[in-house]
């Protein structure tokens, strides 16, 4: 195997042993984590039907998910370089993308999905989101757009429900 197969098989196999010890006995011990100093308590995930119908509307909405066990950059199936070449060919900046406005947020477990998300700031000042999904062991995505004024965990909220379409 190669060094990406091994970080894509560690990490999965890291949230499969977070997920597993999800259950009823021990949740408050999971709930009760903390990750890099942020709060790592399991909120439930909100239904689409009680959400806005136009998720640009969803800037109210509050949100918050599980980050997973590691919640870094290098936990990341793919490289920050390869990362950073899908941005060259998505943003408006192009080839002119600059590595230093590419900056990691965070990662996120939303159902049975695991979420990696930085922050891109195009040249014009123009804010974006870029996410790497895990959906399923076959099934992984990367996608870059506007944040059209939504904070991190809706915009991951709206990705979840294949909701981003501006």
């Amino acid at each position: 195997m190669d060094y990406n197969n091994d970080r894509i098989i560690i990490t999965l196999l890291a949230c499969l042993c977070m997920l597993l010890s999800c259950t009823p006995h021990n949740i408050d011990k999971v709930n009760n984590q903390t990750i890099k100093g942020k709060s790592n308590k399991i909120p439930p995930l909100i239904p689409r039907d009680q959400l806005p119908y136009d998720a640009k509307d969803w800037n109210n909405v509050e949100i918050d998910f599980t980050y997973l066990p590691e919640n870094t950059e290098e936990s990341c199936p793919m490289s920050r370089d390869e990362v950073m070449g899908y941005v060259r060919m998505e943003s408006g900046d192009t080839d002119k993308a600059s590595e230093e406005s590419l900056i990691f947020f965070r990662t996120a477990i939303v159902g049975n999905n695991f979420c990696w998300l930085w922050k891109y700031t195009e040249s014009d000042g123009q804010l974006c989101y870029v996410t790497y999904w895990i959906r399923s062991v076959l099934n992984r995505e990367i996608s870059l757009s506007d944040n059209n004024g939504l904070s991190p965990e809706q915009y991951i909220l709206a990705e979840y429900y294949d909701e981003v379409y501006w």
